[in-house]
């Protein structure tokens, strides 16, 4: 997997898989345009376990196979936040208008 050059973090191009496919086609169908760009986000768990971290103590974080995977796009003419997941029997669209 190549990197893609960027001056705020490192950027990887995401697979072709059908997941992605689905997700693409998804947020067209929702929102009208291609997404600006997508996002993977790895699963993790503190082999040590919760709320030590923030008081100082050491953990030992550990990256899992499940993963979260966004397609992420801005409006400027809104100051909404929309979220849809692909699985929307289980999980409903969310929207919160950020002014607040």
């Amino acid at each position: 997997m190549s990197q893609i050059e960027s001056s705020t973090c490192q950027m990887y191009p995401l697979p072709s898989n059908q997941r992605t496919l689905d997700l693409l086609s998804l947020f067209r169908e929702r929102f009208g345009h291609e997404p600006e760009f997508l996002v993977r986000v790895p699963g993790r768990v503190n082999l040590i376990g919760e709320h030590v971290d923030y008081c100082g103590y050491g953990v030992c974080p550990m990256a899992l196979e499940q993963d979260m995977l966004l397609a992420v796009s801005s409006c400027e003419s809104s100051t909404s936040l929309k979220i849809s997941n692909l699985d929307a029997d289980t999980y409903g669209d969310y929207e919160d208008d950020l002014k607040n």
